[in-house]
């Protein structure tokens, strides 16, 4: 099995391996995450076009003609990026064998949110009432709000009528 490497929040391509037993017809498959807060022992999933069945994280596949191909593909963690070694280990009972590979996952710079905010209606000559919207960023970077109107004839945006605060009282220099 070879190194992976996937961005955050996206899974790793399937990777072929082979298994190969002259004695036995059934093989478990045990699987291993050096950090699993990256990728969870539940993440890694394994298919065949043999019968394959799973309990936990063990899966036993049954050969045909002492032989399976069996496909590995792991899932990381939501928001989350760094390297897990990931160690398959295939056992017919008697004897096993290991093989271990790195899952690197590359941080991705997340889309900011903004909550959805309704349109406004106030009377003329009257001021309007605080509009309340939070904003956020996984990766806690600073943001940039921008305000802008349809018609700035009826609105004109200048810094003077613009009031920006956050929950801490303020707004970050």
């Amino acid at each position: 099995l070879s190194d992976q490497a996937t961005n955050e929040d996206t899974p790793t391509t399937p990777q072929a391996f082979t298994i190969t037993d002259m004695d036995s017809s059934n093989i478990q498959i045990s699987v291993q995450s050096s950090e699993t807060s990256l990728i969870a022992l539940s993440d890694i999933s394994f298919t065949s076009n043999n019968s394959i069945t799973s309990s936990g994280n063990t899966y036993t596949v049954t050969l045909s003609s002492n032989t399976a191909s069996v496909y590995i593909q792991e899932t990381p963690t939501t928001n989350s990026s760094g390297s897990s070694i990931i160690t398959v280990t295939v056992t017919d009972g008697n004897a096993s064998s290991s093989s271990s590979f790195t899952v690197t996952v590359n941080a991705v710079n997340d889309l900011p949110t903004i909550d959805s905010i309704s349109d406004q209606t106030i009377n003329e000559d009257t001021e309007m009432s605080p509009v309340s919207f939070a904003v956020s960023d996984t990766e806690n970077e600073a943001l940039t709000v921008s305000v802008s109107t349809g018609n700035t004839s009826i609105i004109a945006l200048s810094s003077s009528n613009i009031t920006l605060s956050n929950a801490a009282g303020g707004i970050p220099q």
